[in-house]
């Protein structure tokens, strides 16, 4: 009995020593890839060509989709509406993609843990530069309540921005962005779209 306790020991030991050592050299690494965006602001529009126009919607909305390729850039997915809300039509509706690029700091939080040690990275302050490329649907001018003209567009925009992180999840963004339309329908204008949005970004 005592021979067998003398080599299980050392098994026991072994057995013991491996967890420990494999255990406490696995970290816990995690970043988080997505990122959503809800806005709210200005968008304004002026075409000219073969039909003249303007309009400006300061109740507009964004919502963004935004999937990080690395640590300072991120590709987007974009979609804008602008009502008018008096007389319920659609001033602009565009759908679209971008990339992002992210100055001074890290775009995507990481977090990991190991050898009880916890350390976070999450940038109080982002500031960023970014571009789009999509297709809208604006309205040029509006004739009566149910009639107007309208144009499809190719839109390619630059612009730049914000946010501001005020917790682990959630901060507050500002985006501003020109961007020039060239039309892929009938009624042939130039367009030139301005964008001013406030609003809130949640990481997924």
């Amino acid at each position: 009995v005592v021979v067998r306790q003398e080599r299980a020991m050392p098994l026991k030991k072994l057995f013991i020593f491996l967890n420990i050592l494999v255990f406490s050299q696995i970290g816990l690494a995690a970043t988080t890839d997505v990122q959503g965006h809800l806005r709210s602001g200005l968008v304004q529009g002026s075409f000219t060509g073969a039909e003249k126009g303007s309009f400006s919607i300061a109740s507009s909305l964004e919502l963004e989709g935004e999937y990080f390729v690395g640590t300072k850039s991120s590709l987007l997915a974009r979609a804008t509406v602008s009502l008018d809300q008096a007389s319920g039509q659609f001033k602009y509706i565009y759908m679209g993609l971008g990339q992002r690029f992210y100055l001074f700091s890290r775009g995507r939080p990481i977090e990991s843990a190991g050898d009880g040690v916890y350390i976070s990275q999450r940038p109080r302050m982002r500031y960023f530069l970014e571009y789009g490329l999509g297709l809208a649907q604006v309205q040029v001018r509006s004739l009566t309540k149910s009639l107007s003209v309208q144009s499809t567009i190719v839109e390619l925009g630059v612009g730049g921005g914000l946010i501001y992180q005020f917790s682990s999840s959630f901060g507050i963004s500002l985006n501003l962005m020109g961007a020039k339309g060239y039309s892929v329908s009938s009624v042939s204008v130039d367009s030139t779209i301005l964008r001013g949005m406030l609003g809130v970004v949640g990481y997924f």
